[in-house]
């Protein structure tokens, strides 16, 4: 790493106050990354102990310890793939991390160990991302990012071929895209046929992808729940439809029914939550009607069990602040940034809801069991 020393500027006194103000960075530096012996303070070194001290919030820790294994060369692709996790999650939560780091971080875990189907997924979820933020900024090189990104989505299938949720966002890139940014109406077309003989539910999800411009999304999974009341995720697609709609009230059951079978789907309280403040933001509803609806929703999601992870319990704080920011209560505001940035001080500043591909413990693979479309709110 290198530094620059201090150099006094001639015909000029040197400010005292401002070194000592600096100092205790300085000795952080040192203390941290001076030393190449964590030993001291860790009994163990290792990707497990680093994903841990980054979900405690020992962000600057996990990655010095991250680069001490990379640098030692043991577990070269774990320790590559939850740097890069580390990072993407940083740039997430705000802070300058350059998507191309992260690319790169993701493309030695993937070179270390060919055939692992976890740094596959997660390199095809950085390119696709990568691709996601050329398109949206109109960059030059879009369209050759999209095609990497597809490229290692596709490599994802030859190593899983049942990686369904992989298998839906290529029917999505293939039949939203324009032709001229690798769009292909026919290879959604294949793709969506493919998971008809695989797996009905997605196949559900993908029939919904391929919808003429004349079809409701809330009849077609209306249509769906008519032969599939049982299944808790087409109760939570039907309860999306309707949120899409702006009908919260036929919404909200289905919520109810579908979180009481699995805690696991407790984020659609957030999902609320963000319902009543779009209803802000697209200027169809006043503030003080929707703020503290959302204020509820969020604090429900804080008091349910299973407890909620870190990441997501530091995200719903967050917004907490954010709405009290918007109401004017900037001591309030300041006082739940505070806290959540002591839970997780880089959690997402991104308006959707953290998914758990970040999260999960390193080397597992990550199945959500449904998609999430890139092109809509919910």
């Amino acid at each position: 790493m290198r530094t620059s020393k201090l150099q006094r500027p001639n015909g000029m006194q040197l400010n005292f106050c401002c070194i000592i103000k600096q100092l205790p960075a300085f000795i952080f530096v040192f203390l941290l990354l001076g030393s190449s012996d964590l030993s001291a303070q860790f009994k163990e070194e290792s990707v497990q102990v680093a994903y841990e001290l980054r979900m405690d919030g020992e962000v600057w820790y996990a990655r010095a310890m991250l680069n001490k294994l990379i640098e030692q060369g043991k577990e070269p692709g774990l320790a590559q793939y939850e740097l890069a996790r580390l990072k993407l999650a940083r740039m997430i939560g705000g802070r300058n991390i350059q998507m191309n780091s992260i690319v790169s971080s993701a493309s030695e875990a993937a070179h270390a160990d060919s055939t692992n189907v976890v740094y596959a997924y997660f390199l095809a979820d950085c390119n696709f991302l990568k691709a996601y933020v050329s398109m949206m900024k109109e960059g030059e090189s879009a369209k050759e990012d999209i095609h990497d990104a597809i490229g290692s989505l596709e490599r994802v299938l030859e190593l899983k071929p049942d990686y369904h949720e992989v298998r839906m966002c290529l029917v999505e890139i293939y039949q939203q895209l324009p032709e001229d940014m690798g769009g292909d109406k026919e290879k959604a077309a294949e793709y969506a046929q493919k998971l008809k003989e695989m797996d009905w539910f997605f196949a559900a999800q993908a029939g919904e992808i391929l919808l003429t411009e004349e079809t409701n999304r809330l009849e077609y999974w209306q249509e769906v729940w008519k032969n599939k009341k049982e299944d808790i995720r087409v109760q939570k697609q039907l309860g999306l439809a309707y949120l899409t709609e702006g009908n919260l009230e036929e919404a909200k059951p289905l919520f109810e029914e579908v979180m009481k079978e699995d805690p696991a789907y407790n984020t659609l309280m957030l999902d609320i939550a963000r319902h009543h403040m779009y209803q802000v933001m697209w200027g169809k509803s006043e503030p003080e009607d929707e703020i503290p609806l959302a204020e509820a929703a969020i604090k429900e999601y804080l008091s349910l069990e299973p407890e909620p992870l870190a990441p997501l319990k530091a995200w719903a704080k967050g917004n907490l602040a954010k709405m009290q920011f918007f109401s004017g209560n900037k001591e309030e505001g300041e006082r739940l940034i505070a806290e959540a940035k002591a839970i997780d001080p880089d959690f997402s500043k991104a308006s959707a809801v953290p998914g758990l591909g970040l999260y999960i413990p390193p080397g597992e693979i990550y199945r959500s069991g449904e998609y999430s479309s890139f092109l809509r709110p919910f």
